[in-house]
C-alpha cells in the first residue's frame, strides 16, 4: 500500500486508454502565473488482472493543452463528486504542473472513513515553484475533495529530507506519531518514513 495505507486496486493504462483518461478523470485548474493546469486520474476497482507498474504509463499523460482546450470546472465537480461517492479508500493521482512543461506527480489515497488524503512526496520534485505546488495541493484536498486533514509520507532516506520537512513546518505541518490515529494503519510498523499532518480547521 502506499506508505502503509489500504491496499487499494489500481488501473493500468496504456496509450490506448488515453481517451478514457481524458473523459473520465481530469481537472482543470485556473491558469496561474506559472501556466499551470492540473490533472489526476482515479483508480478504480476494474484493476486488470495481473496488474502492471501503475508508474510505468508515462504513455498516457496528456499535456496542459489537451485538458484546457476540452474542460471546464463543471467537469472537475462531476469528477470529484464522483470520488466523493466511494465508501472506501480510493487511489488519486494528482498532477500538479510546476511550470508549463514540467508536472509533479503525487500519489494519493483518500481514505471517507477518517476524511483524510494521504500523500507520498513524489521521488523527484523540482525544487522551483515547490511552495506553489504544496499549495495547490492543499487548496485541491480543501477546497474539493473538503477533507479534514492531508497527511504527508516523507522518506527518511531522501537527499532533499531536510529541505522539504523544513519547508512542510513552515506551512503549517506537524509532526505525525506513526502510532496516532490519523496515521495510515501500517505506519507503526514502518521505520522507512516520516509522516506530516497538515490539519484543516473548519
Amino acid at each position: 500500500g502506499l506508505c502503509g495505507g489500504p491496499d487499494v486496486p489500481t488501473h493500468h493504462r496504456t496509450d490506448h486508454d488515453r481517451a478514457s483518461l481524458l473523459t473520465d478523470y481530469t481537472r482543470k485548474s485556473s491558469v496561474d502565473s506559472a501556466g499551470g493546469s492540473s490533472l489526476f486520474d482515479r483508480s478504480n476497482s476494474t484493476s486488470s488482472s495481473g496488474g502492471s507498474n501503475p508508474g510505468s504509463s508515462t504513455s498516457s499523460e496528456c499535456s496542459d493543452s489537451d485538458v484546457q482546450s476540452l474542460y471546464s470546472d463543471d467537469d472537475c465537480q462531476e469528477v470529484v463528486r464522483q470520488i466523493l461517492q466511494h465508501e472506501n479508500p480510493i487511489r488519486i493521482v494528482i498532477k500538479l504542473h510546476v511550470t508549463e512543461n514540467k508536472f509533479t506527480k503525487w500519489e494519493s489515497v483518500l481514505n471517507p472513513t477518517n476524511n483524510i488524503l494521504y500523500v507520498a512526496i513524489p521521488e523527484k520534485m523540482a525544487s522551483e515553484n515547490s511552495k506553489d505546488t504544496l499549495i495547490s495541493l492543499l487548496e485541491f484536498a480543501e477546497d474539493k475533495l473538503e477533507v479534514d486533514a492531508v497527511v504527508m509520507c516523507v522518506r527518511k532516506n531522501r537527499t532533499d529530507r531536510a529541505r522539504l520537512l523544513e519547508s512542510f513546518l513552515l506551512m503549517g505541518f506537524e509532526p505525525l506519531s506513526r502510532k496516532a490515529p490519523e496515521a495510515p494503519p501500517a505506519a507503526e510498523k514502518d521505520v522507512d518514513n516520516f509522516f506530516l499532518i497538515y490539519r484543516i480547521e473548519e
